[in-house]
């Protein structure tokens, strides 16, 4: 009775310290586990299992808009820019997926990669055909970029805020050309931020982790070396509501910290504190 107690009390806690504050958990039909689209990492019922999946990592997009930048700069047409955009992640795109395919990685790391690096180089191939096919239709790239990111949001902090820069240089005559740029900066700066904060948060992470199972340690130390705290602990009224206490803090102090951890590091791509305008 007293081992099913204890195991018990720490399934609970080792739940309270996986589950993230604010998860939602699955409705009846939703399939798990997933990958995330956007960092490539697998998710069971939308828990990360690994590294933050919160925001997926805008690499490919920030050298996607350096590029069509350029594009614009160097004097192509708005049609031009986009196909030769698509074109050149569309090959980015094959010889990522070749890469993964030929490094010989372990099949779940294959999957990972392939929808990380070359799930981002399909995104931006989507997003550019879906541009250059509303401009050729005379509906204009925002509407293009608008479909495609209400149909893929993964990334839809970096293509939401393209769509505003076309927008505003065709309702100014501002060349796109520098909006891109600027606004590549701010998505490269942003999320240097948010890996920055990340590598601050390690520390308290683990920190966290690792007080979260002292009290078990203690418990199991103390059984091994003859204290016999488990007969204490179940088999009086006192003991049992000292182990009751123990537990329900113990879960309190991991969903606690656990939050406090999620509101140190919650910089969500395009909402951050202080993010200022694309000039």
């Amino acid at each position: 009775m007293s081992l099913v107690i204890l195991t018990a009390s720490l399934l609970t806690g080792l739940a309270c310290g996986l589950v993230p504050a604010g998860h939602q958990w699955p409705r009846a039909g939703q399939s798990a586990p997933v990958i995330n689209p956007a960092s490539g990492l697998r998710t069971w019922w939308g828990v990360p299992w690994g590294r933050s999946a919160a925001a997926g990592d805008v690499d490919a997009h920030v050298a996607a808009m350096r590029q069509m930048g350029a594009l614009l700069r160097s004097g192509r047409n708005p049609a031009e820019a986009w196909a030769l955009l698509e074109t050149s992640w569309a090959e980015r795109l094959a010889s990522a997926a070749a890469d993964v395919r030929v490094g010989g990685y372990p099949r779940r790391r294959r999957e990972g990669m392939a929808t990380g690096a070359a799930g981002a180089a399909r995104d931006v191939v989507d997003a550019a055909r879906a541009a250059l096919i509303a401009h050729e239709t005379g509906a204009g790239p925002s509407v293009g970029i608008d479909r495609h990111l209400h149909a893929a949001p993964a990334y839809r902090h970096a293509w939401e805020r393209l769509s505003w820069c076309i927008r505003l240089s065709e309702s100014t005559g501002a060349p796109l050309g520098h909006l891109l740029n600027r606004l590549a900066g701010q998505l490269e700066a942003e999320q240097d931020r948010r890996r920055a904060l990340d590598a601050i948060l390690a520390g308290p992470r683990m920190t966290q982790k690792l007080l979260a199972w002292l009290p078990a340690l203690g418990l199991v130390l103390a059984q091994l070396m003859g204290a016999d705290p488990l007969t204490l602990l179940t088999g009086t009224t006192t003991g049992r509501v000292c182990l009751a206490a123990g537990a329900a803090l113990w879960c309190a102090n991991a969903v606690w910290c656990r939050r406090l951890l999620n509101s140190a590091g919650a910089v969500r791509p395009g909402r951050g504190p202080r993010t200022a305008a694309v000039p």
